[in-house]
C-alpha cells in the first residue's frame, strides 16, 4: 500500500544524507541533496515578505525582494544541476533495465529506491511552491496543484513497486519489476523535467506593486552612495484597482450554509480614493425563494490597512477589504437595510471573509 508521503522538507534533507543509490548515478546524490538544501532555504525565505509589502517603506521591501529572488536563483541553478544528474542516471538505468544481462532483484529494488527519492523530492519542491504561490499569479496555482498530483501519483506506483518486489522475488515477478522500473523512471524524468514557475516574473511584478503605491525606490543605499535617512513609517497606499474574482461553480447549499457561486468586485483608484461596484450570487437551491443575487457599489478613502468603504444610496451599510498579497484580497460587508432593498444575504462576516483574486487579462 502507498505510504503517505513525508512532506516537511527537513527531513528529505535528513534523508538523504544516509542515501545509498547503487544505480549508476554517479553524482545524483549530491545534486539532489544540494537542491534540496537550496529548496529550503528559499522556502523559509522571509515568510512575512508579502504581508509587510503593504505596510513597510519601499525601500527596505524592494531589498527584501532581492534577498529572497537571490535565494530562488541559486535554487533554480541547484535544479538545473540535479535535473542534469537525474536524466543521465535514468538513461542509464533505462539501459540496464532494456539490456539482456539479467538484474538480481537487489539491483531492481536500488533502482525503486532511488526512484522513489526523487519523486519525494519533486513533490517537496511543488509543495513549496505552492505554499508561495501568493508571490505570482493565483492562474500558475491550478497547473502547479496538477503537477504535484501527477507527481504523488508517480511517488505511490514506485512505493506499490517497492512493496510488490519486496513481498516476491520470483523470476515472472522480477521481469515484471523491470518493464515497471522502466516506467517509473520515464515518467519521473518526464515531471522532474517540466519547467518551473517563472518567479522572475512574480518578484518584478511585487516590485512594480511597490513602485505604483510610493514611487520609485531610493536606491543610493544598496548601489554604494550615501545612505538616505530612515523613512517615516506611513500607510502605504495598496494597489486595487481593477477587477477581482471569485469562482465557485460546485457551490451548493450545506446544511444551513449557502456557499457562494461567484463573487466579483470592480474598482477604480485614485491616489487614495475609491470607487467600485461588487455582485456577488449565492447557492440557492431552486425551491427556495431566496434571492441570490447581491450587488451595490461602494465608495471611499484608504485610511488603514483594513479599508472600509460606505455602500451608496439606496444601501445603508459597509465593505472592507484587506489586501492580503499582489493577487488577492479579502472582501467582507454589511448591509443594514438588506430586508428593505430585497436583499436576502446581507452580510459576509469578517472571520469569514471571501478571497477574491486578480482577474489577469
Amino acid at each position: 500500500m502507498p505510504q503517505a508521503f513525508p512532506f516537511a522538507i527537513l527531513s528529505i534533507v535528513n534523508a538523504g544524507l544516509a542515501l545509498s543509490v547503487q544505480a549508476p548515478a554517479s553524482n545524483l546524490t549530491e545534486r539532489r541533496l544540494d537542491y534540496v538544501n537550496a529548496l529550503r532555504d528559499w522556502d523559509q525565505s522571509d515568510s512575512n515578505l508579502e504581508r509587510d509589502l503593504f505596510r513597510l517603506p519601499s525601500t527596505d521591501i524592494l531589498q527584501r525582494i532581492d534577498s529572497v529572488e537571490k535565494k530562488r536563483q541559486s535554487l533554480d541553478l541547484a535544479r538545473s544541476r540535479y535535473t542534469e544528474a537525474l536524466s543521465a542516471t535514468i538513461k542509464e538505468q533505462v539501459r540496464l533495465l532494456r539490456s539482456q544481462n539479467p538484474l538480481t532483484a537487489d539491483q531492481i529494488k536500488a533502482i525503486q529506491q532511488q526512484q522513489g527519492d526523487d519523486a519525494r523530492t519533486t513533490v517537496a519542491s511543488l509543495d513549496a511552491s505552492i505554499r508561495r504561490i501568493k508571490l505570482s499569479e493565483r492562474a500558475a496555482g491550478e497547473d502547479l496543484h496538477l503537477r504535484r498530483s501527477e507527481a504523488q501519483n508517480i511517488y505511490d506506483a514506485i512505493l506499490r513497486h517497492q512493496d510488490d518486489l519486496a513481498n516476491d522475488s520470483t523470476a515472472s515477478t522480477l521481469a515484471r519489476a523491470r518493464t515497471v522500473a522502466i516506467s517509473d523512471a520515464l515518467a519521473m524524468e518526464r515531471v522532474a523535467a517540466t519547467p518551473p514557475q517563472d518567479w522572475s516574473r512574480a518578484y518584478a511584478a511585487m516590485r512594480e506593486e511597490v513602485q505604483k503605491r510610493a514611487g520609485l525606490p531610493d536606491r543610493a543605499a544598496a548601489s554604494g552612495g550615501p545612505a538616505s535617512a530612515p523613512a517615516p513609517t506611513q500607510l502605504v497606499l495598496p494597489s486595487l484597482a481593477g477587477a477581482w474574482v471569485y469562482s465557485n461553480p460546485e457551490a451548493k447549499k450545506v446544511g444551513d450554509i449557502y456557499q457562494w457561486t461567484s463573487a466579483r468586485a470592480d474598482i477604480v483608484q485614485e491616489g487614495d480614493s475609491i470607487w467600485g461596484d461588487y455582485q456577488c450570487t449565492y447557492a440557492v437551491p431552486s425551491a427556495e425563494k431566496l434571492n441570490p443575487k447581491v450587488q451595490f457599489s461602494f465608495y471611499g478613502k484608504i485610511t488603514s490597512e483594513v479599508m472600509q468603504f460606505e455602500l451608496k444610496p439606496p444601501m445603508k451599510g459597509w465593505l472592507r477589504i484587506l489586501k492580503t498579497s499582489a493577487s488577492e484580497i479579502t472582501i467582507s460587508y454589511f448591509v443594514e437595510n438588506s430586508k428593505q432593498v430585497k436583499i436576502s444575504f446581507g452580510a459576509v462576516a469578517d472571520n469569514d471573509p471571501q478571497t477574491l483574486s486578480r482577474l489577469v487579462k
